[in-house]
């Protein structure tokens, strides 16, 4: 591919970025974009037919890193009897995370529907979980698994570490303490 073509495309995300921090995603426009850019709407449009695509294709590129720990994570599992997913997970996606936070939390505020940020991340858990536990993604329990996951996520970029093994294990405590009452 053209380096000056990636050179564009790298600058238009960045800029895209940078205007999240000022402006809400619906407000932006092409135009808008394109001028803080300093390109033209058709220089724009040759890379994207519109700030949904953008941002679509944003968020794409900062899921990558979740789906290749997950793949990454499946080939260990299936190499090592005794693979700790939990600390390998944290290993792979905390510094990910706390290093792209604010970027992160940007695009996480982006109303795409299915396509948004978080749905395409649930769906990514709801994948591996279903793998992990042999189970169907329609079962509760992946559900329960996967909204644990999401928590741990929100938990991450609020606090700024992954939550111990004890206090999951508190959480989980209490929660099974109150369905027995």
């Amino acid at each position: 591919m053209d380096l000056r073509f990636l050179r564009t495309e790298t600058m238009i995300k960045e800029k895209f970025i940078d205007h999240l921090l000022v402006m809400p995603f619906h407000d932006m426009t092409v135009t808008k974009l394109a001028k803080v850019s300093m390109i033209d709407r058709t220089t724009f449009y040759t890379h994207y037919s519109s700030t949904f695509e953008l941002a679509s294709a944003l968020i794409t590129d900062y899921l990558t890193p979740f789906k290749n720990a997950f793949e990454q994570g499946e080939k260990q599992r299936h190499l090592q009897s005794s693979f700790d997913s939990y600390n390998f997970f944290s290993d792979e996606l905390v510094d990910y995370l706390l290093d792209n936070k604010q970027t992160i939390q940007l695009l996480r505020e982006i109303s795409l529907g299915k396509m948004s940020f978080d749905p395409q991340l649930r769906q990514l858990f709801v994948d591996i979980y279903s793998k992990i536990f042999n189970r169907k993604s329609s079962d509760f329990v992946i559900y329960l698994v996967v909204s644990l996951a999401m928590s741990n996520i929100d938990f991450i970029l609020n606090e700024g570490r992954l939550p111990k093994r004890e206090e999951l294990k508190d959480g989980i405590g209490l929660m099974s303490a109150a369905i027995n009452k």
